[in-house]
């Protein structure tokens, strides 16, 4: 987690000026940002996601200045280049041989945070591309889609999604994405789902490929 860490903080001064001076702390509970299963079977299990903190670090870009988010665990939804960074948690599964999967929220709390009460007017970075070691930062163009932040409603995505990714070693890997936060880029505002339980089903296993692989 520390290398993690490094890397977001490296990746921020090739693109931006970082004023670490100007960062805020959003408590929200206890411990750590963990994943835990709670019930775990073959045809699926039922895990909880908790969200304990959030920082956030003030930016400055040829555009404007903006406020970038961090939390442990968690990183960039490289899906929405240019719309505001909303942090998601991934967690590897397996995937049982032949299975489809459905996921479904059982229950979460959720907490509103007007970012004007941490003393923060900026908005949200919107997600910009990945760069290559090769590539100079300063030559890549700033993606801004500024309709984005001009509408006045809650951004939100399905709260927990699976992609299977494919084999290895034989099994089939999946990821389990969480979007714990929605966010309105005119009000300011983001609301966090914490304590976040979700039932991950897997249907159609093919058993009889288990068995016949295990031999």
């Amino acid at each position: 987690m520390r290398k993690n860490t490094f890397l977001s903080v490296v990746f921020l001064l090739l693109w931006f000026n970082v004023s670490f001076s100007q960062s805020a702390k959003i408590l929200l509970g206890a411990g750590h940002n963990d994943f835990k299963l709670i019930e775990n079977k073959t045809n699926g299990f039922i895990g909880v996601l908790n969200i304990s903190k959030i920082q956030t670090f003030t930016v400055s870009t040829k555009v404007n200045r903006f406020i970038q988010l961090y939390s442990e665990h968690m990183t960039k939804n490289f899906n929405e280049i240019g719309n505001p960074d909303l942090l998601v948690f991934n967690q590897l599964i397996e995937i049982p041989e032949g299975a489809s999967v459905k996921v479904e929220v059982l229950s979460y709390d959720e907490k509103t945070i007007r970012l004007s009460d941490y003393g923060i007017s900026e908005k949200i970075i919107p997600t910009q591309p990945s760069i290559r070691k090769d590539m100079d930062p300063s030559s890549v163009p700033f993606v801004y889609h500024r309709e984005t932040y001009q509408v006045n409603s809650f951004i939100r995505k399905p709260a927990a999604t699976v992609k299977q990714l494919g084999k290895l070693r034989g099994r089939t890997i999946g990821r389990l994405t969480f979007n714990p936060l929605s966010y309105n880029p005119v009000s300011n505002v983001l609301k966090i789902k914490t304590n976040l339980v979700v039932k991950v089903s897997f249907e159609n296993i093919n058993y009889a490929q288990i068995s016949e692989n295990a031999q």
